[in-house]
């Protein structure tokens, strides 16, 4: 009956079935987690298991319930005053946003988990949160503003041993450089991602 051991175990089977595409299993898994949690002290696995369900709900296009969700852990995570998991509530309602085409909101979204983040110095999550920026003006079409947050996501990046984040930097760089009429620049960072 240790619950926190129970809560880590359902989200790991949670996110197991949200990556190959089985939300129907990744719910009740979730669900069940957010049972475990719930008229317990534990603010992180509550808000962790309503952050879940936001994503799954996220990924099969349901956003009302998505950012339902996202809202919950969002209001769970600021009283507890769990600062890292606040501006992950933020990057999660960011990301909804643009999955919306509401640019604008998305960019208040993402702001402010940058704020946090930089407040907390936690370099390897800012670069999520520069690549999450340059997306969005990207959707925007202001492809400088773009390059530069791509620019702030690779010098992370590239002191890090993650080559799967290396590589999709280096592909976002080349994108913008293509619409900026930049092809040697593009070319030099594909070469680079290949």
């Amino acid at each position: 009956n240790y619950k926190p051991g129970m809560g880590t175990a359902l989200k790991y089977r949670s996110l197991y079935y949200w990556v190959i595409g089985d939300y129907e299993q990744a719910t009740k898994h979730a669900l069940e987690m957010l049972r475990v949690f719930e008229g317990t002290t534990n603010d992180l696995g509550l808000s962790q298991a309503y952050n879940l369900l936001g994503l799954i709900h996220e990924r099969s296009r349901d956003y009302e319930k998505a950012k339902d969700h996202y809202m919950k852990a969002l209001e769970i995570r600021q009283k507890a005053g769990l600062k890292r998991d606040v501006a992950y509530s933020f990057n999660s309602l960011g990301s909804l946003h643009v999955s919306l085409s509401k640019y604008d909101e998305a960019l208040d979204y993402f702001l402010k988990s940058l704020a946090i983040r930089k407040e907390l110095g936690d370099e390897d999550i800012l670069s999520q949160t520069y690549g999450n920026l340059a997306v969005v003006y990207m959707k925007k079409k202001d492809y400088t503003t773009s390059l530069d947050y791509y620019q702030k996501a690779l010098n992370i990046v590239e002191k890090s041993t993650n080559q799967y984040r290396k590589v999709v930097n280096y592909t976002n760089l080349s994108e913008v450089h293509i619409r900026l009429g930049k092809y040697n620049e593009a070319e030099r960072y594909l070469t680079k991602s290949a």
